[in-house]
């Protein structure tokens, strides 16, 4: 099937001194203005500089001085340390550091919370907030605000774009159409496919390439939510696994380059295969493309009985045969696969690399 597809631009950073020397100016600015508006907002600054925006990816607080037993206050109307009161800090603090975040002068700071806040085993709350432009939200702009573990502010992790002008929300492409483009670019086989390259699985079996008839498809729409910015799409499965959703977003190609594009989640029949699908809502080009079942190889020492015979090394995951159960008629071909295929991952979060040298894992209690 198709291959993954980015087309931003990653190959180069964006960030400057220059840059460096206006956000600590901005952030200069803002704790200053905080104090004459006597608005409490504790002492940041800018600690990294996210090279694909050039607007900060992490920010951290100073804690506030104070005894170490006394209590924050919560917000008007809240409970101290209940998770609304947590949403709505987070909340205060994007809106009164607009400017060092990266948001333009007049670009409102839209952010969607997510009210389940996250808590960690040392105690810290962490807030998710999505950022969004009239209503929609922009592709992989998310912000992690940090609370410790006594409530104290300590971080803003992620990324941040900035609209320097009004973007049209209303798309030329429909839902259906942006399907078709979607579907038709997952259908298309890639370079080793169409050159004749035998794909194998892990354990050196050769692995059909799944396919997908588009002869007879034309996506038609089950529900629709036209009374919602993103406009959130549901359309019948036609030859595929699942029924497709669709919804509006903001796609940043570029740092001054901010698209607007149907997203759409696409299941190969027999559900061996699934791709996030992005393409432009005015022009119909596939912007983005990502499969979403991955898989991981691993070695494991292990007991492959009841520890009566010697560990032994085997690769993960073990073949379905190795169990000695009957073995399902309908599973898809390659079963189990890999859960990761490449050599990094990354998250709104965390960067991970595999280390260049094999290291052991202790298991769970």
């Amino acid at each position: 099937m198709a291959r993954d597809l980015d087309r931003r631009d990653f190959s180069e950073s964006r960030t400057s001194a220059e840059r460096r020397r206006e956000l600590d100016g901005l952030v200069a600015a803002t704790s200053s203005e905080a104090g004459l508006l006597s608005v409490d907002l504790p002492q940041f600054a800018v600690d990294r500089v996210d090279p694909t925006t050039n607007n900060p990816a992490v920010i951290t607080f100073a804690p506030p001085p104070r005894e170490p037993t006394q209590r924050l206050e919560a917000a008007p109307g809240l409970v101290a340390d209940q998770p609304a009161d947590f949403v709505g800090r987070a909340l205060q603090v994007v809106d009164s550091i607009g400017a060092p975040l990266g948001l333009a002068p007049g670009q409102p700071g839209e952010f969607d919370a997510d009210l389940s806040v996250h808590e960690t085993t040392s105690g810290a709350r962490i807030v998710h907030l999505e950022q969004q432009y009239k209503g929609i939200p922009i592709f992989q702009a998310a912000k992690a605000v940090r609370f410790g573990p006594d409530g104290t502010l300590d971080a803003l992790v992620g990324r941040t774009i900035t609209i320097d002008d009004d973007r049209d929300p209303a798309p030329k492409l429909t839902a259906e159409e942006a399907v078709m483009a979607a579907a038709n670019f997952v259908a298309t086989p890639d370079e080793d496919e169409q050159g004749g390259v035998e794909l194998t699985d892990e354990f050196g079996t050769p692995v059909p390439s799944p396919t997908v008839d588009l002869a007879d498809f034309g996506p038609r729409v089950l529900a629709r939510f036209l009374n919602r910015p993103e406009q959130p799409t549901v359309l019948d499965s036609g030859p595929f696994h699942e029924q497709i959703r669709a919804n509006l977003v903001w796609f940043p190609l570029d740092i001054a380059d901010l698209r607007l594009a149907w997203e759409t989640v696409l299941t190969l029949p027999g559900g061996v295969d699934q791709y996030r699908v992005l393409v432009d809502a005015n022009s119909g080009e596939t912007l983005y493309a990502r499969q979403l079942i991955q898989s991981v190889r691993a070695t494991a020492n292990v007991f492959t009985v009841s520890g009566a015979q010697p560990r032994q090394s085997l690769s993960l995951p073990v073949p379905v045969g190795a169990y000695g159960v009957p073995i399902p008629q309908d599973l898809p071909s390659g079963f189990p696969a890999d859960w990761v295929d490449g050599d990094s991952t990354a998250g709104n979060t965390t960067f991970a690399a595999p280390d260049p040298e094999p290291r052991s894992a202790a298991p769970a209690a």
